[in-house]
């Protein structure tokens, strides 16, 4: 799970919700790593839960989140643009990754939200919007993540860009080609 740069507390709580670690045990997963940026980390899950996870790695920042993306079959990030083509680059590698992509709507302009609408649309990427106003985050949370794992929730593969496809495009509207 990464966060970006910021903070975003609501979607770092989720992760230590029993029904958060519920699903993941469901799954088969064995660790969590939370990149929870600026924001405190998040707390220890309740003593009641049972914790699946041979191993849960929390963190503020690191140079690249490359090889935490690369061994995860499941990626949960903020609606930064960076961030979310990083998700799609892992996707490339391996079809079967998930990404689902939580839009902070506290954030001013909730200008994530157009990026994840467009690449939703087109089955790249699973998202939700989540901020301190959603009394049912938590389910809200949950719900989407069941998706995002089923059958059902097999994402297409965005392929690589032409980095050359802009810069072509500038030089023929001014007359260089």
């Amino acid at each position: 799970m990464t966060v970006g740069t910021t903070s975003f507390p609501t979607l770092v709580a989720n992760t230590n919700s029993p029904a958060f670690l519920k699903l993941l045990k469901t799954h088969n997963f064995t660790k969590l790593i939370v990149q929870h940026g600026n924001g405190i980390p998040p707390p220890p899950p309740p003593h009641t839960t049972h914790i699946p996870f041979t191993k849960i790695t929390t963190y503020d920042f690191k140079t690249s989140l490359a090889a935490d993306m690369n061994s995860a079959k499941l990626i949960v990030t903020h609606g930064g643009a960076g961030s979310i083509m990083e998700c799609l680059a892992r996707v490339r590698a391996d079809p079967e990754t998930r990404i689902l992509v939580v839009v902070n709507t506290d954030l001013m302009d909730n200008h994530q939200i157009e990026i994840a609408e467009e690449l939703g649309e087109h089955n790249y990427v699973h998202f939700i919007s989540l901020g301190s106003d959603n009394s049912d985050s938590e389910a809200s949370f949950v719900e989407a993540l069941e998706f995002c794992l089923s059958e059902e929730g097999k994402l297409e593969v965005y392929e690589e860009p032409d980095p050359k496809t802009f810069s072509n495009f500038v030089d023929q509207h001014m007359g260089v080609v």
